[in-house]
């Protein structure tokens, strides 16, 4: 599961397949804690590789666990349904 842009400057260009449509960006990890950021979005990111879907133990909501990179650096981020 690969999420891709065309290009960072135009984001008319967004390819994003169908498996990816409708998630959002939770957070991005750090260190052991999920920190939202409100000024990036899941087409900030190159590519987003999504690695496991889990469930929330809590509110029994379901997440997905994913490796995304910005200019060659890797960031663990978790999405969610819209």
């Amino acid at each position: 599961m690969i999420y891709k842009t065309k290009s960072d400057t135009t984001p008319t260009n967004i390819y994003i397949p169908s498996h990816l449509i409708g998630l959002e960006l939770e957070g991005v990890l750090q260190g052991n804690l999920v920190v939202k950021k409100n000024h990036v979005t899941i087409h900030t990111f190159d590519t987003i590789t999504v690695i496991e879907e889990s469930e929330c133990e809590k509110t029994k909501r379901t997440f997905y666990q994913a490796i995304a990179y910005l200019n060659k650096k890797r960031y663990f981020v978790i999405l969610k349904k819209k």
